[in-house]
């Protein structure tokens, strides 16, 4: 194991940085934390960005004969044209942000709010720091498989920063 990346001083300093991001009010938090670490400690930041569309608005087809139902093929190809749309729209305001404050970033698209994706991912770009917004998972969620923050700080490599929602 790699010892954590230090500063000039000696103190803990993140080379890079990696930034769940879904479009969500708590995740535009994270990215300005993000922002401002990296400002301060001169990071790369890559962005991991989940293009999360809403469900299938069609229900599925019924199966028969003990088949499991199906969707409907043009429904899944506007799914993932929509995704597309969306991670773009993601990509222009995720880079203006980051510009206006003066800060490079890297982009990284992700399927899914998935921890295995997310930690992999890190890895890949020997993060020092990765930083999460919370998550509200349901009462079954936490009790089945915990929090995706909780999940991540237990597998992953380097820090995890959870970023709570600002009191309204």
């Amino acid at each position: 194991m790699s010892e954590p990346p230090q500063s000039p001083a000696g103190n803990w300093s993140p080379r890079t940085i990696v930034v769940s991001y879904d479009g969500t009010t708590s995740a535009e938090q994270s990215l300005n934390r993000a922002i401002e670490l990296a400002r301060v400690f001169g990071s790369r930041v890559v962005v991991a960005d989940v293009a999360a569309v809403a469900p299938l608005p069609l229900e599925p087809m019924p199966g028969a004969f003990g088949y499991m139902p199906y969707y409907d093929v043009g429904s899944l190809e506007e799914e993932a044209r929509t995704a597309d749309s969306v991670w773009q729209q993601h990509r222009s305001h995720i880079e203006g942000l980051f510009a206006e404050n003066g800060v490079g970033n890297e982009f990284d698209r992700l399927p899914a709010d998935d921890v295995t994706d997310l930690v992999d991912l890190a890895g890949r770009h020997d993060a020092d720091l990765v930083i999460l917004r919370t998550h509200e998972a349901g009462f079954l969620e936490r009790m089945v498989e915990g929090s995706v923050g909780e999940a991540v700080a237990r597998r992953a490599h380097c820090d995890v920063l959870i970023v709570h929602p600002a009191d309204e």
